[in-house]
């Protein structure tokens, strides 16, 4: 989403930089070095230092360079995105053009960017080190030239890279820009980088980074709910346009951008006849879902989705691949340790052989037919064929009847399908939506009830046992709290899957904690988006989670259970707080050491810190 009228500055001055000869670019690399020397941030007076530098350089600031510099409301600073956009040409003239190990590289680099900016060659060697690694850059023989266009080059290739790539909150499509599926997880960021890369990645962190901006927020999370204090940031990384997904056949791999929703996995894939495990809403991101773990229908066959990553490629201050060979550290602990560790730009899955078609659908029971509902439930589900899946919903009718909904799937024939659910036709529904479909449309069938635009909030809890009466108890409060005249709903989600293949993968083994419980789901959804909502909906939400869980622990659910699934804590992005200093802790469980050594390695400054934040080892 390009910003139509890019500029460095906000304010008066925009005209000066834009108009040809407004602004004499040799004085660019003192009046950053003035905004460094300060506060820095938006509206900050930059005369008081950059007379101080001009003093310390016996240098007099003319009258009309003041007025100029009055202007200014905000510096971006040109001196690292010169050498980041050096560095990125030199490194596709590498790629393209390749060099023996021990061949010197001769790169040449205007002589004016290092008269007028200091330091500007080890910038640039930091940025040839992040992009093609220090064995590449050791060998890197900068030369210099001076014809005078380096500096306005510099400036004007910043400028080419924002116009592609920022959203700011006067452009007339910033509120699309940080338009998200649940209002209550949009963040009125003042610029919203949309990049298409991983070097956009990096350079988007690294300019945060040396402006000393706040800690920027990378979209991709399954986070439907975001506390009043993120809910304003400096920077907010959408990763929208990277959203390929191309298959490779005869390896059975998926190359996936990190801004791909899964609809685009689950097409690409089955074209081919194969198929991945992926999330039960295929227009959620893929990212977010993945690196918290990961559910869906084929987790009984092949596990979670973190267990059928092959291979990633992050972005943090660099651009690093990790799999099992390659930077295995990381690569274990971004499989369930969520956006901890950097921005995840492609992910790798492997694929598996599917049939065209499945069969699947919803059955519709009244809300008086639970106490069966749940005992043959439980008898059920102690035999769950890893072909099957069942996600249950407890809910308020459209025209204010209890009902209970059970969305099956098995993957095979309907006959096959029919015969497995066959207790749950026993007892009667009243209406029967179950067939023979697409495998494509399977993830397709809950769109509908998580559509774009509501408020939204969702509180996870573990089941190791269906116990009827507080089932009972919870779905009578599910009828108390859903106010269809206020345009408040509410649904009760339960999923049940065969674990044993997830279980099967040793705890170790992966950064994702395992369990043997069942999860639960408390979705509420509203439109108006209030404090008092909010507040309302997380107040309901704890009554049933408290009702379930007080329930669950007579049968030895533990206190690490009952946090539940991590991609379903929407107070996961705050991380600790008064009530459970510890939330980290309680998610990642016995790997929570492992993960604070990598994390001293990968992200000491917890710049990735807005899920379940781990801190690093001291």
């Amino acid at each position: 989403m390009p910003h139509p009228n890019p500029s460095y500055f906000q304010g008066k001055v925009t005209k000066v930089v834009n108009d040809q000869w407004g602004l004499d670019t040799s004085v660019m690399s003192d009046v950053e070095e003035a905004w460094e020397g300060g506060p820095g941030g938006d509206d900050v007076d930059i005369i008081p230092q950059f007379e101080k530098l001009a003093k310390e350089r016996e240098r007099e600031i003319q009258p009309e360079m003041k007025k100029k510099l009055e202007s200014v409301r905000k510096v971006v600073c040109n001196k690292e995105q010169g050498a980041y956009q050096t560095s990125k040409g030199s490194r596709k003239i590498l790629r393209a053009t390749g060099s023996s190990p021990s061949e010197r590289i001769r790169v040449g680099v205007d002589g004016s960017l290092i008269q007028f900016y200091p330091n500007f060659e080890r910038t640039m060697r930091e940025s040839l080190r992040a992009l093609v690694g220090e064995d590449v850059e050791k060998r890197a023989d900068i030369g210099l030239a001076k014809d005078g266009s380096g500096v306005g080059a510099a400036f004007s290739a910043t400028i080419i890279w924002c116009a592609c790539d920022f959203v700011t909150t006067d452009h007339p499509d910033y509120a699309e820009a940080i338009f998200r599926w649940g209002k209550t997880a949009e963040r009125n960021a003042k610029v919203v980088a949309f990049v298409k890369d991983s070097e956009d990645v990096v350079l988007a962190l690294s300019y945060a980074r040396k402006a000393r901006l706040p800690k920027p927020y990378v979209e991709g999370d399954i986070v439907l709910q975001v506390p009043p204090r993120l809910t304003a940031v400096w920077l907010l990384t959408y990763l929208v346009h990277i959203h390929y997904s191309r298959v490779d056949p005869d390896k059975k791999l998926a190359y996936v951008g990190g801004g791909a929703l899964w609809r685009d996995v689950d097409k690409t894939a089955i074209e081919h006849g194969l198929a991945t495990v992926g999330g039960t809403v295929n227009h959620t991101g893929v990212g977010g879902l993945t690196v918290g773990g990961g559910y869906g229908y084929l987790s009984g066959l092949y596990g979670m989705a973190v267990d059928n990553l092959a291979t990633v490629v992050t972005a943090d201050g660099s651009i690093l691949t990790a799999n099992d060979k390659e930077n295995p550290d990381l690569f274990w602990a971004i499989r369930g340790g969520g956006s901890n560790f950097g921005v995840v730009t492609e992910f790798v899955f492997k694929l598996y052989p599917q049939r065209r078609t499945v069969f699947a659908g919803k059955l519709i029971f009244p809300g008086l037919a639970l106490k069966a509902i749940v005992e043959t439930t439980e008898t059920w589900r102690k035999n769950i064929s890893p072909l099957s899946g069942m996600i249950q919903f407890f809910a308020v009718g459209p025209h204010g009847e209890p009902v209970v909904v059970a969305s099956v799937f098995y993957n095979g024939s309907e006959a096959e399908g029919r015969e497995c659910y066959k207790p749950f036709y026993d007892l009667g529904p009243i209406a029967d939506h179950t067939s023979e479909i697409p495998y494509e449309q399977l993830n397709a069938m809950e769109n509908e009830r998580t559509q774009h635009g509501s408020c939204i909030y969702q509180k996870g809890i573990a089941q190791r046992t269906l116990d009827y009466p507080s089932l009972q108890q919870a779905f009578d409060k599910v009828v108390e709290l859903t106010s269809p005249e206020n345009d408040f709903s509410l649904v009760l989600v339960f999923e049940y899957f065969n674990l044993d293949k997830i279980n099967s993968i040793p705890t170790e083994a992966t950064a994702f904690r395992r369990d043997q419980s069942a999860t639960i789901l408390v979705n509420f959804v509203w439109n108006e988006n209030t404090p008092e909502n909010l507040q309302r909906a997380r107040k309901g939400a704890g009554e049933l989670v408290n009702i379930i869980g007080s329930a669950q622990t007579k049968y030895g659910t533990t206190k690490v259970e009952m946090l539940g699934y991590t991609n379903y804590d929407p107070e996961g992005v705050t991380g600790s707080n008064e009530a459970n200093p510890d939330k980290a802790l309680l998610a990642f469980g016995n790997n929570y050491s492992r993960l604070q050594q990598i994390k001293k390695k990968y992200d000491p400054d917890q710049v990735f810190n807005k899920w379940f934040p781990i801190k690093p080892a001291p």
